[in-house]
């Protein structure tokens, strides 16, 4: 990742490192549709670890700071539910063929919020890594059928490129999954309130980021995302 990027992602996983439960894979290849069933190792990511706890108290109390100071005449939002609108992402990132050793603590996996909104027939989940740079993914839900990509972001430079022929570099970019594996424990219900619970295996097409030497890297990120979310109805930009 860019400089700032990566200093700032290895900054939350020394917070917020969770133990390691390792690569989960269902094999090398671009799947359409999800499946339901069992979630590998789902136990161990239901069960909040001290870290998430601490996060959960700190969302309940701005819940409660938030709703004292509300304006009684203003329209209400519904605060966040860290416990129940959440994900722990673990990531490998390769750089030219080899895992970054920056970005090791990222294999362990680290919490961060996730939200879920519905619109006509299509889910859209969404979780992201960071603040003024980071790496975010993006899970859309249609029937028995699902996309998925993971964008990365920076606030200070303009690194990244899709292509060694592009004549212009990007500050955000998309590379779309190469490879992606969706798993849930149950059908999912295409209405606000519906609680979703799965796993997400995914591994991006590559792209070029400019390293501190101006040379560019082929970087290519797997990850594994755990998330669960309440369904809410669609309000705005999804991104």
């Amino acid at each position: 990742m860019h400089k700032t990027t990566s200093h700032f992602l290895l900054l939350i996983c020394m917070v917020f490192v969770m133990p390691a439960f390792g690569q989960i894979q269902k094999g090398n290849t671009f799947n359409t549709d999800y499946e339901i069933g069992v979630i590998p190792n789902i136990e161990g990511f239901m069960n909040l670890t001290d870290k998430e706890q601490e996060l959960d108290s700190l969302f309940r109390q701005v819940a409660r700071i938030s709703e004292s100071m509300e304006d009684p005449d203003s329209t209400r939002q519904e605060p966040m539910d860290f416990k129940n609108n959440r994900s722990r992402v673990s990531m490998e990132i390769y750089r030219n063929g080899k895992v970054n050793p920056m970005d090791s603590l990222l294999k362990q996996g680290f919490p961060t919020t996730c939200t879920c909104f519905v619109m006509d027939d299509t889910i859209f989940i969404k979780t992201f890594l960071g603040f003024l740079g980071g790496i975010g993914v993006d899970l859309k839900i249609s029937k028995n059928t699902f996309q998925s990509g993971m964008f990365v972001y920076t606030d200070d430079a303009m690194p990244y490129k899709s292509a060694l022929s592009d004549t212009i570099a990007k500050r955000a970019i998309d590379p779309g999954a190469k490879y992606q594996y969706l798993i849930m424990d149950k059908q999912p219900g295409f209405k606000k309130g519906h609680q979703l619970t799965g796993l997400l295996t995914i591994t991006t097409n590559p792209f070029y980021e400019k390293n501190n030497q101006g040379n560019l890297d082929k970087i290519v990120l797997k990850g594994n995302i755990y998330f669960t979310c309440k369904v809410n109805t669609f309000m705005g930009r999804f991104r």
